[in-house]
C-alpha cells in the first residue's frame, strides 16, 4: 500500500492511479492520471515520465481475512461490490486457476524464465522487511510451520504472526473454494521501550515477558498489556520469483 500524496512542482498533489495495461517481468506497471508517469507496482518507483525516479511512500497495512478484520475493527468499512458495471459479476472469480501451485512457474510470455532464482520455489509467498540498508525475506513455507518468528534485521526488531483462515485468490476458479494459505502480519516487537518476544498458542500469540495474549492484528486482548497495540512494520507480501528478480541481494530467512 502506497501514499498517494507526492510533492510535484513544490505543491503537494494527490495522485490517482490506474492500470497501464503493461507488465514488467510479470509485475504490474501502474500509471497516474495527473502526469501519466509509469510506476513499478512491487517497488513504488517511477519508471518513465515526469515523475521517473520518484519513490512512493509505503504505508503499513495488514493482509488478513475479512473475518479477522471485522473482529479487530468492528466499525471498519469494506469496499462495495456494487460498482454499477459488468465487473460486478466477476467478483469472487479467479481467471488464473492453479497459478500459485508452489512449484509452478510464472507464465513465460510475461517473465523471462531464465531469470528465475533457484533459491526458493517460484510461487513461495514471501514477506519482505526493509532494514536500515538492506532487505530480508521470510518464506511462507517457513512462517506457516513456525507460527511466529521473532527476529532482528539491520537495525529493526520485528515479530511475524501467522494464522490460518485466509484463502488464496489465485487457486480455484471460485475463490471461496480455494486453499487456505493463512495470514502473516508484521510488527515492531518494541513496545514502550522494551523488546517483547512471542510464542504462538492456537490462534493467538503470547508475549514471554508478561504472558499477555495478542491477536493477528497486533492488539493485546488479555493480560497485563490489554489494550496495547504493536506498531505495524512496513512489509510486502509477494511471490518469491518476482521479489528475487527485483531484489536479488535480499537475505533469505532460514
Amino acid at each position: 500500500m502506497y501514499d498517494r500524496r507526492l510533492v510535484i512542482d513544490q505543491k503537494e498533489t494527490i495522485l490517482e492511479f490506474e492500470v497501464s495495461g503493461m507488465l514488467r517481468m510479470s509485475d504490474m506497471i501502474i500509471s497516474d492520471k495527473q502526469t501519466e508517469t509509469w510506476w513499478q507496482q512491487i517497488s513504488g518507483s517511477g519508471l518513465a515520465g515526469k515523475l521517473a525516479k520518484q519513490e512512493l511512500k509505503i504505508l503499513p497495512s495488514l493482509l488478513i481475512s475479512v473475518e479477522d478484520f471485522f473482529k479487530a475493527y468492528p466499525n471498519g468499512k469494506i469496499l462495495s461490490k456494487k460498482t454499477g458495471t459488468s465487473a460486478e459479476s466477476r467478483y469472487g472469480i479467479n481467471p488464473y486457476q492453479n497459478y500459485d501451485k508452489l512449484d509452478n512457474k510464472p507464465w513465460g510470455h510475461f517473465f523471462d524464465l531464465s531469470k528465475l532464482d533457484k533459491r526458493l520455489q517460484p510461487m513461495d509467498r514471501i514477506i519482505d522487511i526493509k532494514g536500515n540498508n538492506s532487505y530480508k525475506i521470510y518464506p511462507f513455507t517457513i512462517i506457516s510451520k513456525k507460527g511466529v518468528i521473532n527476529d532482528h534485521h539491520d537495525g529493526k526488531d520485528i515479530v511475524i504472526f501467522y494464522k490460518k483462515g485466509t484463502v488464496s485468490v489465485m487457486d480455484k476458479r471460485i475463490i471461496k473454494d480455494s486453499k487456505d494459505i493463512g495470514s502473516a502480519t508484521v510488527f515492531s516487537s518494541k513496545l514502550d521501550g522494551k523488546i517483547l518476544s512471542f510464542k504462538k498458542k492456537k490462534d493467538f500469540f503470547i508475549d514471554k515477558q508478561t504472558k499477555s495474549v495478542w491477536n493477528i492484528s497486533g492488539k493485546c486482548i488479555e493480560g497485563k498489556l490489554k489494550g496495547k497495540s504493536l506498531k505495524p512494520e512496513n512489509h510486502g507480501n509477494h511471490f518469491a520469483f518476482a521479489w528475487l528478480y527485483f531484489y536479488p541481494d535480499s537475505e533469505i530467512y532460514k
